[in-house]
């Protein structure tokens, strides 16, 4: 099965990196285990382009998180289908990407890193999320 196998539906997406190894869950299941990153996870001088290997990511993203822990399955099904709040355990960064205009996205994390768009065109979904 192709990761992104069907277009137009949304797909929560969740990698996790412990010791070594990279877990690749697709909807709060495990797809795939590799011993490298995701192929769209670009870093350049302490920057990580979110979506970019040698282009950018056709497609779009409801939120982002970051966490300093290694989130387990039943964790990552947990949130699959609700907004953060942006309190919890282990949360580093959360850009719920809920702006609607501009170029500056939110961290609502607790270290306020706010990030940078490029390109981006703004738009109201309704997602499957609370």
């Amino acid at each position: 099965m192709n990761f992104f196998e069907t277009q137009h539906e949304w797909v929560h997406v969740t990698w996790v990196k412990e010791g070594k190894e990279f877990r690749i869950y697709r909807n709060g299941e495990l797809f795939a285990t590799r011993s490298s990153a995701p192929e769209n996870v670009y870093t350049e001088k302490g920057s990580y382009y979110i979506g970019r290997s040698d282009k950018f990511f056709a497609g779009q993203i409801a939120e982002l998180s970051v966490w300093s822990v290694a989130r387990t399955g039943a964790e990552i099904q947990k949130d699959v289908h609700r907004h953060l709040k942006g309190d919890e355990l282990g949360l580093t960064y959360y850009w719920p990407l809920n702006e609607g205009t501009g170029d500056t996205v939110l961290d609502k994390g607790k270290n306020a890193n706010h990030g940078k768009i490029y390109g981006a065109t703004w738009q109201r979904v309704e997602l499957p999320i609370v």
